[in-house]
């Protein structure tokens, strides 16, 4: 499952190995939890998966690399742009559920793989 939470380019996990991390009551009903779409894609890409489909606003799907059948990969994530509760993306019940974290908290507490530092993180992670 996807944090619905981060827009569709983001591409941040939670960071469990922040200095001092601790669930803190304060962000309890904040977006800072889980992971986005790309961050997922990229974690599911270096070990060797790929992303098979999206369920919009819940589920990422992954199919171990070596069993997708030729021709049938998808080719980027981009039809799945809409699936976050970003601009009414998600018209279900739960819609946009969470508040937004104070930016101190989400700088502490989300590592942007997008980023060199947070790359080199899971690069590290996978070795």
């Amino acid at each position: 499952e996807y944090n619905r939470h981060f827009r569709f380019d983001d591409n941040v996990t939670l960071d469990c190995t922040a200095t001092n991390f601790t669930a803190e009551p304060g962000l309890a009903g904040s977006h800072v939890y889980g992971a986005s779409i790309q961050a997922l894609a990229t974690a599911a890409q270096m070990r060797g998966y790929a992303v098979a489909w999206l369920e919009r606003c819940f589920d990422l799907f992954l199919v171990r690399e070596d069993l997708v059948c030729p021709g049938s990969h998808l080719p980027d994530l981009e039809p799945f742009r809409g699936f976050t509760a970003h601009n009414g993306g998600c018209s279900d019940p739960w819609g946009w559920f969470a508040v937004a974290a104070p930016r101190h908290e989400q700088r502490h507490r989300l590592l942007d793989l997008s980023r060199p530092y947070g790359a080199a993180r899971l690069r590290a992670a996978v070795s």
